[in-house]
């Protein structure tokens, strides 16, 4: 009778664990797309020369994650920066891939330039340019390896 009281009460434990994680879950989705929307530096894998995560690819992951990565994302397109619009795009490419083409279009006609950053180099590239870097799959090796 006691393994049994011990195996119940392990379970409720469990149970309120996951209960508390899941509702921590669209907390943390909405603070990193308040975050992806404000980003000026557009970046994949390690920057500076300690080659940490960018902040806007820590959101990024986060949004990737969340369940509802696409709206997140597709929001993001209207209500953020460019770089953060660039970043909203590849995670577009990644869960709605037939939404895409309509979200590239619009892009490709911006005339601005965005902060990117590779590494220890910082520079300045046309949001256009990146957009086709995005559409050719020049970020897919990179991005798959973040659905898993």
């Amino acid at each position: 009778m006691r393994s049994i009281a011990s195996a119940f009460k392990l379970a409720l434990v469990t149970f309120a664990l996951c209960a508390a994680s899941c509702r921590h879950i669209p907390w943390a989705a909405q603070a990193a797309h308040n975050r992806l929307i404000k980003i000026e530096c557009f970046a994949f894998g390690g920057v500076d020369f300690l080659g940490q995560t960018s902040a806007g690819e820590l959101a990024f992951r986060t949004l990737l994650r969340s369940g509802k990565g696409a709206e997140f994302f597709k929001s993001a397109i209207s209500e953020g920066t460019d770089e953060a619009k660039l970043y909203a795009l590849c995670g577009i490419r990644l869960l709605d891939r037939s939404s895409f083409d309509a979200y590239v279009e619009p892009l490709l006609k911006v005339d601005s330039e965005v902060i990117t950053m590779s590494g220890c180099l910082i520079g300045r590239e046309k949001v256009a340019a990146i957009v086709h870097q995005i559409s050719n799959g020049d970020y897919d090796p990179y991005l798959k390896t973040l659905l898993h």
